[in-house]
């Protein structure tokens, strides 16, 4: 498994709880962008998206999607917050609207 296929598997277990997710540049990371999870709850959102990976289709893959989510970081938004990913990138659907 990749790192594009881990990045996928976190994408679906975000938005099958309802969180969106986006392309982020985040600190120290001099205009790279990875996967960004808007969120209003950074940890909560966390546990669910663990939850949603071990109860779903991606059980098996659980502990090939741990280094990425030991590694993740969190940046206020004000009024939210947002939970990245630095070693991951986010591919857009073609599908996703255009406003990131």
């Amino acid at each position: 498994m990749n790192d594009v296929d881990v990045s996928k598997i976190i994408v679906d277990a975000a938005e099958s709880i309802g969180e969106r997710c986006r392309s982020y540049s985040g600190r120290g990371m001099y205009g790279r962008s990875c996967l960004g999870i808007t969120c209003s709850n950074p940890m909560e959102t966390l546990m669910q998206i663990v939850a949603q990976i071990a109860d779903g289709n991606y059980a098996d893959d659980l502990f090939q999607t741990y280094d990425s989510m030991v590694n993740v970081k969190m940046d206020s938004m004000g009024i939210d917050s947002i939970i990245y990913f630095p070693n991951l990138t986010y591919e857009k659907d073609d599908d996703d609207e255009d406003d990131d």
